[in-house]
């Protein structure tokens, strides 16, 4: 029947999935600073690519501001090649700036008495600090976290249909037939 046929393909499509998300995870969680960096070199093959395509439809159209965009691309793409580990510094050190910003801004601003109101302002500047100081090593952490999020997704994934299948009563959904069409009736309604 089809729909068997539909169903056992939509079945093996999420456990293919899954695996693959969990296969990325296992790697995200096992050699994040490793995997950062690959991703840094994805992004860069990505950003080349579009740095090009966005200068050859600039010379087409003689469109100024698609050229900077395409070399402006194509620079982040070298930086990307050239020096991963600048970039994934970077971006940690501005979350970092505004975790330390929003403690700061929290532990000025908290007209609480007592001290537990400080307590999310006080924690937020440290590990703004924390971050800003080894900006890598959050990076890893939350690469680590996410590839362990990623692992227990695609497992779930994976195994959806197993767990869920004795939940779903399926008697009630109506056969096709397997020529593939069925007979309809067609009336005009009356208000």
């Amino acid at each position: 029947m089809k729909l068997d046929k539909i169903q056992l393909s939509a079945n093996i499509t999420r456990i293919i999935t899954g695996a693959v998300i969990a296969i990325v995870g296992l790697i995200l969680l096992l050699k994040p600073g490793t995997s950062l960096v690959t991703v840094c070199y994805i992004l860069g093959v990505a950003a080349a690519i579009k740095g090009i395509v966005k200068i050859i439809e600039s010379k087409k159209s003689n469109n100024t501001g698609a050229m900077v965009s395409g070399v402006a691309t194509l620079v982040l793409a070298f930086v990307l090649f050239l020096h991963p580990e600048f970039l994934l510094s970077i971006f940690p050190v501005i979350i970092g700036i505004g975790i330390l910003g929003y403690g700061i801004i929290s532990l000025l601003s908290h007209k609480a008495k007592g001290i537990v109101p400080k307590i999310i302002p006080a924690v937020s500047v440290i590990v703004g600090i924390a971050v800003i100081v080894v900006p890598f090593k959050f990076a890893e952490t939350i690469t680590a976290v996410t590839g362990l999020a990623l692992v227990i997704i695609g497992i779930l994934l994976a195994i959806s249909d197993f767990i869920f299948k004795k939940y779903i009563d399926t008697t009630d959904i109506p056969k096709i037939p397997d020529d593939g069409y069925k007979e309809v009736e067609f009336r005009d309604v009356e208000d």
